[in-house]
C-alpha cells in the first residue's frame, strides 16, 4: 500500500491536480467573460488566495459562475431581446405588443 502512495505515477497525478491543472482551467473558464470584464483578473487573482488543497474544488465552482455571469449574458435571452421566460420584450420588439385585457394587472 505504501508503495502506492510513493509510486511516480501517485507523485505525476497529486502535480497535476493541485498543481497544474487549477491554473489552466480557470484560464478557460475566465474565457466565458467578456474581454473587458474584470472579473477575468479578479478570478485569475483569487486562485493564488485559495490553499492549495482546495484549489480544485474552488475551480470547478467556478464553472457555475461563468455559465451564469458570462457565457448566459452573452449568449443567453437577453442577447437577443428576449426575457427570461422567451417572449420579446417589447421595448426592443418590432411589432407592437399584444392588448392587455382591461382591468388586469401591469407586472414590471
Amino acid at each position: 500500500m505504501l508503495d502506492l502512495l510513493l509510486s511516480p505515477a501517485t507523485l505525476v497525478l497529486v502535480l497535476l491536480v493541485f498543481g497544474i491543472a487549477p491554473g489552466l482551467v480557470l484560464r478557460l473558464i475566465v474565457l466565458a467573460f467578456t474581454a473587458d470584464d474584470p472579473r477575468r483578473e479578479e478570478l485569475r487573482a483569487e486562485l493564488y488566495a485559495v490553499p492549495r488543497y482546495e484549489r480544485p474544488l474552488w475551480v470547478a465552482e467556478q464553472i457555475e459562475i461563468a455559465i451564469s455571469e458570462g457565457l448566459w449574458v452573452a449568449y443567453g435571452p437577453q442577447a437577443d431581446g428576449l426575457s427570461i421566460a422567451g417572449i420579446c420584450d417589447p421595448a426592443s420588439s418590432p411589432t407592437k405588443s399584444f392588448p392587455r385585457p382591461s382591468g388586469s394587472p401591469v407586472l414590471r
